[in-house]
């Protein structure tokens, strides 16, 4: 909304659906952030194995640059990322107008990495009364 509002972005698609993309994608990095809250012992344990994670997902995602320019190797580590599909999607709906059925294929891959992933940290999970 600020990048409409400040910059003049024009948005081809419908916003609902890039709302719904992102609630999607939420879910999973959610489940993600709970799963190494699990695994880890402190906040700073934490603070740098997410960052360990993150920042190597971001660039091998293609966010940033196309997967196409990578090398082979890369570019079949970036299509198990869920950064990539949400990237997909969002793309499709941001500059060419795309609808939901449309980027489906993505939405369905970011609603099985986030039920995999808030199933594990459930699994994980293991409340101790002190």
């Amino acid at each position: 909304f600020v990048a409409i509002a400040l910059f003049g972005v024009s948005i081809s698609g419908n916003i609902l659906d890039m709302i719904v993309v992102i609630a999607i994608f939420a879910m999973g990095a959610t489940g993600v952030g709970m799963v190494l809250s699990v695994i880890t012992k402190n906040q700073e344990q934490y603070m740098a194995v997410g960052m360990l994670i993150s920042l190597p997902i971001m660039f091998l995602s293609g966010v940033f640059f196309p997967i196409q320019t990578m090398p082979p190797i890369l570019q079949g580590f970036a299509q198990v990322l869920p950064v990539t599909y949400a990237a997909d999607a969002l793309r499709g709906v941001m500059v060419k107008g795309f609808t939901l059925a449309q980027v489906m294929p993505d939405i369905a891959a970011l609603l099985l990495f986030a039920l995999f992933t808030l199933t594990l940290s459930l699994m994980l999970f293991k409340r101790e009364l002190v």
